[in-house]
């Protein structure tokens, strides 16, 4: 399996969270990664697998989502864990299976396995295009 280079950031909400691969959290904290919201930081055990990297990034950026948005849900932090590892799991599925739902949310993502349309527009215009043009042109 090829390697690929984990992002150097993520964005949650008004924050960047650096994501850094640490070494021994899995052997020492019983952890495959931890989402420290103080210092803006999402950690992954160095030793991970690719497959096990992807979705413990997703865990831990629910859990900095959840961190983040903390008053509007409710439940203790053994309940909000749990959200992270369902969702983790489901997500990473989702977004590997169905790469073109992915591409889809991707703003300015473009890839060339992905049909685009015959005119050369993506599905949803940009608002700059539209101007001008009828409703049936549209």
């Amino acid at each position: 399996m090829t390697q690929k280079e984990l992002p150097k950031s993520v964005r949650v909400g008004p924050f960047d969270y650096e994501v850094v691969q640490s070494e021994g959290l899995l052997q020492e904290h019983d952890h495959f990664g931890k989402a420290l919201a103080g210092s803006l930081r999402l950690l992954l055990d160095s030793s991970l697998h690719l497959q096990r990297q992807q979705e413990t990034l997703i865990h831990e950026v629910i859990h900095a989502i959840l961190f983040t948005y903390k008053s509007a849900l409710e439940g203790t932090d053994e309940e909000r864990e749990r959200y992270a590892k369902l969702l983790a799991s489901a997500l990473l599925q989702v977004i590997q299976d169905s790469p073109a739902f992915w591409l889809f949310l991707a703003p300015g993502a473009i890839d060339a396995t992905v049909p685009h349309p015959p005119n050369g527009l993506l599905a949803h215009p940009e608002p700059s295009r539209l101007r001008g043009r009828t409703e049936s042109e549209r």
